[in-house]
């Protein structure tokens, strides 16, 4: 992934090797070249897996996808664009945590 979190009390899953379990939260910023894989094929496998909370950003649309795990499964997405003009992105994963998308694709 381009940027991931894990919790503070998921911070046990953190190795000096790699990380033993799913991430809280996955970011992955598409591209030409990633775009297909990030929005299905790792979609699929952070929601087999267990990541609570998966965001495909979109540089070109300037937009963001959000899915979060409800009963094991990613609920319908969140879509947050930039045409919104109070668009920003939150997550009670990080509580107080609040952006603008215009921000964001400043």
């Amino acid at each position: 992934p381009d940027l991931l979190y894990i919790a503070k009390d998921h911070d046990h899953m953190i190795t000096r090797e790699n990380i033993q379990g799913p991430p809280d939260l996955i970011v992955e910023i598409l591209s030409d070249s990633t775009r297909r894989r990030d929005e299905r094929l790792k979609r699929n496998l952070y929601e087999q897996h267990g990541v609570k909370e998966y965001w495909i950003v979109d540089p070109e649309l300037e937009s963001v996808k959000l899915y979060r795990l409800q009963d094991d499964r990613y609920a319908t997405p969140q879509d947050l664009s930039t045409e919104q003009s109070q668009a920003t992105l939150t997550t009670p994963l990080l509580p107080g945590f609040s952006i603008s998308l215009h921000e964001v694709f400043a």
